[in-house]
C-alpha cells in the first residue's frame, strides 16, 4: 500500500509499482481511497499482485510506504505479521510501542540526506521510497528504471536524479533481505494495466468512434482527457460543451448525422441529460452513453463508489421508447461491451447506456491481451444507388411494415430527405399525431427490444445449482464476488454465482428458470435498496429475500463479503 496526504504523488507512486508488478509477469488489482480535496486529507491505495489472477483489493497489507506518520498509524492494524512500513526516517519517526506491535520490520529511510547529497528536487522521495521497497522485496530494479524512463522520457534532466534516487534506495532495502516477500519476474508473460475508463477508450477507438462530447465530471472524466488528445491522428471530434444539455443534444445531432457518437457522464450529469435521451430516443439516433456511477444524491460522493443509479438509468427519460442498458464487470469487459455498445446502437438505431462505477473506471487491473477480431456493423444503411432507385417521393425514413428497425439514410445523400422532429411523426418524419399513426409508431419502436434481447448473450449459472449459496449481481461485483468464492472454497463451502450484464432488455425468463432451481439465492449491491433485486421482481416475480447491502461509498472486499456470506448460510 502507499499512503499519504492528497497532493503528494500517492497515485503516481501506487501507479508506477503496480507498473513494475505487471511487467514482472504478475496478475495485479489496485483501488483506493481518496476525498474530495485537492490538497490534504488521507488518500492510500492498494496495490495487490499474485501469481494467480486476482479481481480486487483485499484488506491485509504486508508492505506499507507511508508519507505521513498518519498513514502508518491508521492502517498498523491491518499490516500482516513481520510486514514492513517504509518511510522517511528524517521525516518523523515510529517506535514499535506507538505501534502496539514488535513483529514489524520499520525501514527509516535517510530520505532528506540522499536528495541533498544528489541536489535534487523533494519530489524525488517518492522514488527513493519505492526503490527501497523494491530492494526490499528483491524485485528487479531495471523494471522500475524503465518506468522511470518512460515517465520522464521528454525530462531527462529530472531523470538523472530519479534514476540514482531509485539506486540509492534499492540498495537500502536490500539490505533486509530478510524480508519473506519476494518479487519473482515470470519470463515471457507480459499483460496490460489498465483502469475500465482506459479499456472504454481503447474499445471506443476500435469501433470507430468519430465524436465525443463530455463535460468534465469525476469519475468518468479520464474519458475526456484519454481521447481529446488524439482527435487529429485518430480522424475524432472532442468537445468539451459548456454544459451537460449542450453534450446530449450535439451528440444526438452527430449521431443523427451519421457519426459514431460518444458521451461520458456520471449520475449529475445524465439527471441532466434526460430530455435529451428521450429526444434520441424520438429521432432514433444511436448514441452511446457512459454513466460512471458515484455516490448521490446531488453532489453526493464524487470520489466514492455505488451502484446507484440502476433504476434511473433503466428509466432514463421521459414516454416510452427503445433504450439498451449494458453493464460491463471489468477492463475486458469494458473494451468488448463499448463495441458491442456502439454496433447495438447503429444496428437498432437507439441509445445505448453503459453503465460502471468509479470502482470499475479508475482501478487498475492487469488484463490479457484484448481480442482484434471484433467487427464494426453500422447497421442499415441506404446506399447511394438504392436510393437513387427508390426516389425521393417513395422515400420513408420511418417506414417499415413489419415492425421495429427501419433502414436510414445519412442527411446529405440524394434522395434520402426526410424530416426529423421531437414531435411524434409519420413515416416521413412529418408531424402528426393521429392516434392510429401514434400507436403504430410506438408500437414500431418497441419491437427492436423484442429483437435485440434474440441477439443478447444469454445469462448462464456459474457453478452447480445444488451449492450451499447462489449470489446474484451486476457490474462491478463480479471481480470482487469472484475472489470471495475463492475464499469460501478454502473453507469447504461451494457457491455459485449468476452474474447480470444486460439489463435492458431483460432476459426474464431465462433468469427465472435459474432462479427457480437454485438454493439460497443471495443478491448482493453497492446501494441500499437493492436495486436489481427490485428490477428482477419487477420482470420475473421472483423475489430475492436474502440480501447484502453496502452503500458506505467504499467496495466490498472480497474477504470481507466472505464473511458476510457465512452469516447467511
Amino acid at each position: 500500500m502507499v499512503g499519504g496526504p492528497a497532493g503528494e504523488g500517492v497515485l503516481s507512486a501506487s501507479h508506477a509499482l503496480a507498473k513494475v508488478f505487471a511487467r514482472a509477469g504478475l496478475h495485479v488489482a489496485t483501488d483506493g481511497e481518496r476525498p474530495s480535496l485537492i490538497r490534504g486529507g488521507h488518500n492510500y491505495n492498494l496495490i495487490r499482485a499474485e501469481q494467480e489472477k486476482i479481481g480486487s483489493k483485499i484488506s491485509l497489507i504486508d508492505a506499507l510506504v507511508a508519507m505521513d506518520k498518519q498513514t502508518v498509524l491508521l492502517h498498523a492494524n491491518r499490516i500482516s505479521h513481520n510486514g514492513a512500513v517504509v518511510y522517511d526516517g528524517e521525516e518523523f519517526q515510529i517506535t514499535p510501542e506507538e505501534l502496539g506491535r514488535s513483529d514489524l520490520r520499520l525501514l527509516a529511510l535517510p530520505t532528506k540526506s540522499i536528495i541533498k547529497e544528489l541536489g535534487a528536487d523533494p519530489h524525488v522521495e517518492n522514488t527513493v521510497a519505492l526503490g527501497a521497497l523494491l530492494g526490499l522485496l528483491d524485485a528487479d530494479l531495471n523494471l522500475f528504471l524503465d518506468v522511470l524512463k518512460e515517465e520522464y522520457v521528454k525530462h531527462p534532466d529530472i531523470l538523472k536524479f530519479d534514476l540514482e534516487a531509485a539506486r540509492r534506495g534499492y540498495d537500502l532495502g536490500k539490505a533486509h533481505d530478510q524480508f519473506t516477500h519476494k518479487i519473482t519476474t515470470i519470463p515471457g508473460k507480459k499483460r496490460l494495466l489498465l483502469n475500465g475508463i482506459q479499456a472504454i477508450n481503447l474499445g471506443a477507438l476500435k469501433a470507430g468512434v468519430q465524436f465525443v462530447a463530455m463535460y468534465p465530471i469525476t469519475p468518468a472524466t479520464g474519458i475526456l482527457e484519454g481521447l481529446v488528445g488524439l482527435g487529429e491522428k485518430q480522424q475524432i471530434v472532442v468537445i468539451q460543451p459548456e454544459d451537460e444539455i449542450s453534450v446530449i443534444t450535439m451528440a444526438t445531432g452527430a449521431a443523427y448525422a451519421g457519426a459514431r457518437t460518444l458521451v461520458g457522464t456520471s449520475g449529475p450529469g445524465y439527471a441532466l441529460m434526460g430530455e435529451g435521451i428521450s429526444l434520441a430516443g424520438m429521432m432514433e439516433a444511436p448514441v452511446v452513453i457512459v454513466n460512471s456511477q458515484r455516490g448521490g444524491p446531488a453532489t453526493g460522493l464524487p470520489t466514492r463508489t455505488a451502484q446507484e443509479d440502476l433504476q434511473f438509468v433503466l428509466h432514463a427519460g421521459h414516454g416510452e421508447f427503445p433504450h439498451f442498458v449494458i453493464a460491463p464487470h471489468d477492463s475486458e469487459s469494458c473494451y468488448l461491451e463499448i463495441q458491442r455498445a456502439f454496433n447495438l446502437a447503429e444496428r437498432f438505431q437507439t441509445p445505448v447506456t453503459l453503465l460502471i462505477d468509479r470502482f470499475l473506471a479508475e482501478s487498475l487491473r492487469t488484463v490479457d491481451e484484448f481480442p482484434t477480431d471484433l467487427t464494426i456493423d453500422r447497421g442499415q444503411v441506404y446506399s447511394q444507388e438504392e436510393l437513387d432507385r427508390i426516389g425521393q417521393d417513395a422515400f420513408r425514413r420511418f417506414g417499415n411494415p413489419q415492425g421495429g428497425v427501419c433502414k436510414r439514410s445519412l442527411p446529405g445523400m440524394r434522395n434520402g430527405v426526410h424530416r426529423l422532429s421531437a414531435d411524434e411523426h409519420d413515416e416521413t418524419g412529418t408531424l402528426k399525431d393521429a392516434p392510429d399513426n401514434r400507436k403504430r409508431m410506438v408500437d414500431r419502436r418497441a419491437k427492436k427490444l423484442v429483437e435485440v434481447l434474440k441477439e443478447l448473450p444469454v445469462p448462464k449459472l456459474d457453478g452447480s445449482s445444488n451449492a450451499q449459496a447462489t449470489l446474484v449481481s451486476w457490474g462491478s461485483m463480479k471481480p470482487v464476488i469472484d475472489d470471495a468464492r475463492k475464499f469460501l472454497a478454502r473453507e469447504n463451502i461451494a457457491t455459485s454465482h449468476l452474474h447480470l450484464t444486460y439489463l435492458r432488455p431483460f432476459h426474464d425468463q431465462e433468469i427465472l428458470n435459474i432462479l427457480s432451481h437454485v438454493t439460497n439465492p443471495i443478491l448482493i449491491e453497492q446501494n441500499a435498496t437493492g436495486q436489481l433485486g427490485q428490477l428482477i421482481r419487477e420482470k420475473t416475480g421472483f423475489k430475492i429475500a436474502k440480501q447484502l447491502l453496502k452503500y458506505d461509498g467504499l467496495q466490498f472486499l472480497p474477504e470481507e463479503l466472505a464473511e458476510r456470506i457465512k452469516t447467511l448460510l
